[in-house]
């Protein structure tokens, strides 16, 4: 996941400054600042228009807002350092949260991640600072726009939105036909296939082949001609009508 990065000129010197003396509300707006800053490159992956780097812009951004506070200007650097390097860790480690699900329950959590991020991008295209930085198209949806990521990830899994369980049922038994495919008689798989197969949704065939291809490239699920008739037969029994 790219980052944005904000350079300053004090960043490279590391030497420990005595902390001045900043308010909370100081604090809490370089914090936020911070988290705008990591979050507003993957508001473009949202569907929103992000300025590209926007790094330079962002610090005389910084600098301006700053300029009242009183502070000594290697101090607000730092602490902006500070604050934008645990708000990426923050971003990525929810990120790799997401990334790493691999139960129902756990990727059935990415899609709140993704939201809570969408949502955020808005607010960060309605912040003064982050206005000229993120904008949002007309009628821009956050949950929408969650959804869509989120069931692009999903989808494999048959976890997306639009998934019914009759488009899952449909999805197993043509992962079973496909794993069956060095069982049964070519004749008979391609056309349970094709008929298995069948619909009127571009995704929803491109989910059933992709299936299909899962269960032919995976290890056999069965180990007889017989068991993958019997298998399949009672899957079909069960498909929603």
């Amino acid at each position: 996941m790219p980052r944005m990065t904000i350079t300053v000129a004090a960043l490279c010197s590391f030497i420990a400054l005595p902390a001045a003396a900043q308010t909370q509300a100081q604090q809490d707006r370089l914090e936020q600042i911070g988290r705008y800053g990591v979050t507003s490159a993957l508001c473009a992956r949202l569907g929103m228009t992000v300025m590209p780097d926007a790094g330079a812009f962002i610090e005389k951004q910084l600098a301006s807002e700053t300029a009242s506070w009183g502070l000594p200007k290697e101090t607000v650097d730092r602490l902006a350092l500070a604050a934008l390097n645990r708000e990426g860790t923050i971003l990525k480690t929810d990120l790799d949260a997401a990334g790493q699900a691999r139960t129902e329950a756990q990727l059935r959590g990415i899609r709140p991640i993704i939201a809570r991020y969408a949502r955020m991008c808005v607010t960060i295209s309605r912040d003064p600072m982050f206005a000229a930085v993120v904008k949002a198209p007309a009628g821009y949806d956050p949950e929408r726009a969650a959804t869509e990521w989120s069931d692009a990830v999903l989808a494999d899994g048959g976890l997306a939105s639009w998934q019914t369980p009759a488009i899952r049922a449909r999805g197993d038994l043509m992962m079973m036909i496909g794993s069956c495919r060095s069982l049964m008689d070519p004749t008979r798989s391609d056309a349970l296939k094709a008929e298995i197969g069948r619909s009127d949704d571009p995704r929803t065939r491109e989910f059933y082949l992709a299936s299909f291809d899962r269960g032919m490239q995976g290890e056999p699920i069965v180990n007889s001609r017989s068991d993958c008739i019997r298998v399949i037969n009672g899957l079909k029994a069960k498909l929603p009508k």
